[in-house]
């Protein structure tokens, strides 16, 4: 039989975020899940947590694949009629499975859904009513992907908070043409969304979103979101997303938002932490982001701040730093 939903894992040497991931889920497990972890080769304890948990598919990898190849992995082996990737550091709330699952069986024409969600770091205490991404007093239902768009804006990037239909997944050709885009997952949904036909938002707070810098930064030198948030995430949106007939002013302002301030706060981060920089936001940023005045007025004074005042500002001012910029 079917079940209705995957919730499919992808992870990679988590396995502390792993196991308290696991336990958030099987807390309120239901016969219409079905589990995966899809492990990327972990030299941590990974196995170990996962044989914790019944009803589970554990499926590792004799190598690392990267973590693109891994999230496709973990789309072609659902079985669910819904496809949920969840990142292996995040948590998900009491009583959101069932929501989900009452909601996809009582809207059985959804092909995309996003989740309300919130975020936190290690060293803060999450609640479900605290912070939450969206403030919305019902579920939604749209027929337009541009208006889901305007709704849910920059955390379609947000692997966790995406569910879709098996079906408009399999319609996707070749998906494996993503690879190395960073953005499997936001891909899909995007050329997905040529195939949909009823998008989705959960009012509810479903998870939350781990985004610790040290976590965030796992196995990866500090310069690497100039990469990923420059080069990589310009091809996503004002590449594929046109391509598939997003709305081209919405994205465009969507990229400038997400990006410009990113940037800012990355900089002053690494200006405070001797980090050098220069070469690689030259490299893969500034070209993709010097058309929008965000960047002249976010992201080009901070690295004209003098050294000493990034590291007053990132050590003394840390409490006003956060509320300011949101780190």
């Amino acid at each position: 039989m079917e079940k209705l939903l995957t919730i499919a894992i992808p992870t990679y040497n988590r396995s502390k975020f792993l196991d308290m991931l696991l336990y958030s889920i099987y807390n309120q497990y239901d016969s219409r899940l079905e589990v995966i972890v899809s492990d990327n080769a972990s030299t941590d304890n990974t196995e170990g947590i996962v044989k914790k948990f019944e009803n589970l598919v554990y499926i590792r990898n004799t190598e690392n694949i990267g973590p693109d190849a891994n999230f496709l992995q973990c789309y072609e082996k659902a079985n669910g009629k819904y496809i949920w990737l969840i990142g292996s550091d995040d948590l998900v709330f009491p009583g959101a499975i069932s929501y989900i699952l009452n909601f996809l069986e009582n809207n059985n024409n959804i092909t995309h859904l996003f989740l309300n969600h919130n975020f936190f770091k290690d060293d803060e205490i999450n609640t479900q009513n605290h912070n939450n991404y969206l403030k919305l007093n019902d579920d939604l239902i749209l027929n337009s992907k541009n208006k889901w768009l305007s709704i849910i804006k920059n955390q379609i990037t947000f692997m966790s908070a995406m569910i879709i239909s098996k079906n408009v997944y399999n319609a996707v050709e070749n998906p494996i043409k993503y690879n190395d885009t960073w953005f499997m997952h936001t891909c899909i949904i995007l050329e997905s969304s040529n195939f949909g036909n009823q998008y989705g938002i959960i009012k509810n707070c479903c998870l939350s979103d781990n985004i610790t810098v040290e976590n965030s930064n796992q196995d990866k030198k500090e310069t690497w979101i100039f990469k990923v948030f420059g080069q990589k995430l310009h091809y996503v949106y004002l590449d594929l997303a046109l391509k598939h007939n997003f709305n081209k002013k919405e994205i465009n302002k969507l990229y400038s938002s997400f990006v410009c301030g990113r940037f800012g706060r990355a900089i002053i981060r690494m200006k405070a932490n001797n980090i050098d920089y220069k070469s690689e936001f030259y490299k893969y940023v500034f070209p993709y982001i010097k058309k929008y005045i965000k960047t002249w007025l976010f992201t080009i004074p901070c690295i004209l701040i003098p050294k000493f005042i990034c590291r007053f500002i990132y050590a003394y001012l840390k409490p006003l730093y956060k509320k300011i910029i949101k780190r």
